[in-house]
Formats: C-alpha cells, structure tokens, sequence
C-alpha cells in the first residue's frame, strides 16, 4: 500500500547567493558566487507498518510505505568562472566546490528515525566539479575546441544487507570499528572491507551506526574534442542559429560562441567532427554498496559528468565520433 500523508506539503527551496565579478580588461573576467540552499518539506517515503516493540501497528505484516514532505536539505557551494576572448582564442572555464546533506534520499535505515538519515546528498556533496574549454585557430580557418570535464566521487550508501527492523527493505546500515585489523576482523566473525575497516553487520541496540551515504565513489574525467571549418559567403547579413540553445545540456556544454556561430555573412556551411570522450576513458559508477553481497565495492555500471548531447541523448559513455555538415542561412 501507498498511503499519503494528510500533512503533505510542496517542497520549497530557499537560496541565498552573494557574487562578485571582476572585469581584468577588455577580453577577460572572473567570477565569484557563494551559494546557501536550504530545501524543506522535500518528498520522501516510510514503512509505517515496521514493527514497533514487537508488534505491527495496523495489525498485519503488510507494507505501508507512506508518502510525506518530511525531508530537508542543506547546500553550500562556491563556484568561479572565468572567461577570455581574444581575438579569435576563446577559453572559458568553471569550478565549484560544494558541501551538500540531505535525509530524504531513498527509504530510511529506521523508519521511525529520520533524523539518522542526515547524511552526504548524492547530488550536492560532489565535492569538486570542473569544466574547461577553449577555442583554438588552426590553419587554413580550421578551429579545434577541446573541453575537459572532471569531477570528484560520488557519495553512496554502505548497507548491511539486512532487515533487523523488519522494514520490508535491507537497508541498515552497520557499525564501524576502525581500529580492528583485518585478521581481527575475521575471526570474530565481522566483515573487514578494504579502505574502511572492520564493519559489524549486527551491531547492539543503541550501538552508532555509519551515517548514510559513508562511502564515495570514485572520480570521473571526460575529455570532449570538436574541429572544424566554416565557410562564409553571400552577402552580409544574419543568419539562423548554428546551434540550438545557448549551452550544450548537462550545464557545461561550451556555449555557442565556441561552436562557430554568427561570422556576419548570410550563408554558412560547417564541416565538423566531433568526439565525446576522445581518450576512452572509462569511467565508473558508485560501487556496490551492499556488504552481504559478493559484489561489495564494486562498481557495475558506468558513470560520469555529462557533458554534450550525443544523438540527441546525454551520454557519458564509451568513444563516439559524429561528422556533420550543416549550412545556415
């Protein structure tokens, strides 16, 4: 059963920003802004038929998971970018540094304790994310446009595997003792997990558990590459736009200026090619988080910053190269 809380109410987000923004000269800036978030009545869920003291509160062992606005969250974020257009180099880049919790992030370990579910938020407390990108003239009006995205690991949730709530959902989370070693570990029977420590998967009652999200994943780098030609002919004139949009989507794409658009003819033909992860790097999601699976601390699947649209669709993945040839009128 889904039930809805009579309480319900829409989420609100209130932000506070402070920024400042330096004109060095005529062809380079910088930018400076400090970002304060606070979300409340945020959208979360609960089993409120968990047994309490033994008994089930609605009388049967059925799933209730209640749908609430009890969650909250808190941002902190500082962010720099800068630009430089000269003559026909143009290089822009970005940087953020941010500090994110939140508590309302998947069901909770205890439904009837949501405040031990304050912890990293998987989408605010990626602690560093960068962007750069530049604009460079080659030979015969040929242009190269590298752009570098990177950013640091994702937090994510180490579990028990286990349900000692009866919560319908294995989702505790277990106690930490740094200070056993691995041998240690294992002969009292505990699970030693490398880069952690020893982990007890039944700690006592009123024993402190790891917060959620204690782990994180690890880091991800894109390298994008786009060269191309522009031919301009016909009289002059203003002609349609080159690219759709001001920036490509994931909110670091280069913005048009980069991509060859507005030379002040009225006909342009572009040919280009274009690559995301031009090195094939790899890169990962987070790992499993399960301690009772055999696939503890690995990641199974592929991650990344996105940072273009590749056919249409957000994409992170392996080496593609697109060529296209567009004319604008």
């Amino acid at each position: 059963m889904r039930p809805v809380s009579s309480a319900i109410q829409a989420p609100r987000l209130y932000q506070t920003s402070v920024g400042i923004d330096r004109q060095f000269n005529q062809s380079s800036r910088l930018s400076l802004t400090w970002i304060d978030s606070r979300g409340v009545h945020l959208l979360n869920s609960r089993n409120v038929n968990a047994p309490v003291n033994g008994g089930y509160p609605f009388g049967d062992r059925s799933i209730r998971l209640l749908a609430e606005s009890a969650g909250l969250s808190r941002l902190h974020q500082l962010t720099a970018t800068a630009n430089v257009n000269h003559r026909k180099l143009f290089l822009f880049g970005f940087y953020s540094l941010s500090y994110g919790k939140d508590n309302n992030e998947g069901l909770p370990a205890d439904p009837y304790d949501l405040r031990a579910e304050w912890g990293p938020s998987t989408y605010g407390d990626v602690r560093h994310r960068v962007v750069v990108g530049t604009t460079i003239p080659l030979l015969w009006k040929w242009s190269v446009m590298p752009f570098l995205a990177a950013n640091s690991g994702t937090p994510y949730n180490i579990t028990t595997g286990l349900d000692p709530y009866s919560t319908g959902f294995p989702t505790a989370r277990p106690a930490l003792l740094p200070n056993a070693g691995a041998s240690e570990c294992r002969t009292s029977g505990l699970v030693f997990a490398a880069g952690f420590g020893c982990f007890n998967l039944n700690p006592a009652p009123g024993t402190p558990a790891i917060e959620r999200n204690y782990g994180c994943g690890s880091a991800a780098v894109n390298v994008a590459l786009r060269i191309s030609r522009i031919w301009a002919f016909g009289r002059e004139g203003r002609t349609g736009p080159a690219e759709p949009g001001g920036h490509q989507p994931g909110g670091g794409g280069p913005p048009v200026a980069m991509m060859g658009a507005g030379t002040g003819r009225r006909y342009n033909l572009t040919l280009s090619a274009s690559t995301l992860n031009a090195l094939n790097h790899p890169n990962f999601a987070a790992p499993n988080g399960d301690l009772s699976s055999s696939y503890f601390g690995q990641s199974r699947g592929l991650g990344g910053f996105i940072v273009m649209a590749h056919g249409g669709a957000p994409s992170t993945y392996n080496r593609k190269v697109d060529l296209q040839l567009r004319l604008t009128f």
